[in-house]
């Protein structure tokens, strides 16, 4: 994963979380294979078919199960002191994600590498230098997946943020006094990246949680501005948590995987059958 030739030089970064957590409030959403241990070897071998990272680094939000240590061999495992859940319900000022997202985004600037790129636990990915495709349409310092189809203002299972983006978004990132719960990842991203979004009242992207019924009114005007004055581009390809899904494109990422979904992916890649998987 070290070769000098390649045309980019980037890591991939992820999170790692495996077990139930009492606290959690979201919704658990595709098929129990996504979130069990044996899945990692199967977002590895996603990872290491389809891309050329640098280094791979996980980065576990204390989880009492970790995967396989056979399939961390060439992985950086890293684990933090505790688990500090989901961003519907978390301790500190960031939610497990988004730790790893920091640390993840650090420890590429510290690689001194080209590019960044996030890939969630849960996200298989399609297509050999999917990428560099990815890399090869960026006009920007950050690319995330299309918004079209979800609630949120941008995706966030695939990120690739450009060196010239690092030191910026992880200082407006940080500079953003609310925690997790109080305003979600993917609305930090997107002012992270966007110095013109930064400049608008804050209040327009507060959830106002009490109502319901204005949130939804202010939410076309919220994606509205977002589609003019964001700093950001769409990821060239789809889908995310988007749907349906079309896994006959030469490259695409997906999360939230669903039974039948799983089974489509692992019939357009037929190596993944191969993999001698335990059912946790």
């Amino acid at each position: 994963m070290s070769d000098k030739n390649l045309k980019y030089k980037y890591v991939i970064t992820s999170g790692w979380w495996c077990g139930d957590d009492p606290n959690e409030k979201r919704v658990r959403y595709g098929s129990e294979e996504i979130r069990s241990v044996s899945f990692f070897r199967k977002w590895k071998k996603s990872v290491l078919n389809n891309t050329q990272p640098q280094k791979i680094l996980i980065v576990d939000s204390n989880s009492p199960t970790k995967p396989d240590p056979e399939d961390l061999n060439d992985v950086e495992f890293v684990s933090l002191s505790e688990n500090a859940g989901h961003s519907t319900a978390h301790t500190g000022k960031y939610c497990g994600y988004m730790r790893s997202v920091i640390m993840g985004l650090t420890y590429a600037s510290l690689c001194d590498c080209d590019y960044w790129v996030y890939v969630e636990q849960d996200a298989l990915l399609q297509g050999e230098g999917v990428i560099e495709h990815c890399i090869s349409k960026m006009n920007t310092p950050f690319m995330f997946g299309n918004a079209a189809g979800v609630p949120q203002l941008l995706q966030q299972s695939l990120i690739i943020i450009r060196r010239d983006g690092f030191e910026d978004f992880l200082k407006y990132l940080n500079n953003i006094e609310l925690a997790d719960n109080q305003m979600p990842p993917e609305t930090k991203f997107a002012l992270a990246a966007s110095p013109k979004l930064r400049k608008l009242p804050r209040i327009l992207f507060m959830p106002n949680t009490k109502n319901s019924w204005m949130r939804k009114k202010m939410r076309p005007l919220i994606r509205f501005l977002v589609a003019r004055l964001r700093g950001y581009e769409d990821l060239p390809i789809g889908y995310g948590r988007a749907r349906p899904i079309d896994f006959s494109d030469t490259y695409l990422y997906f999360q939230h995987a669903s039974e039948e979904e799983l089974s489509a992916y692992y019939t357009q890649n037929e190596d993944h059958k191969n993999l001698d998987l335990v059912k946790d």
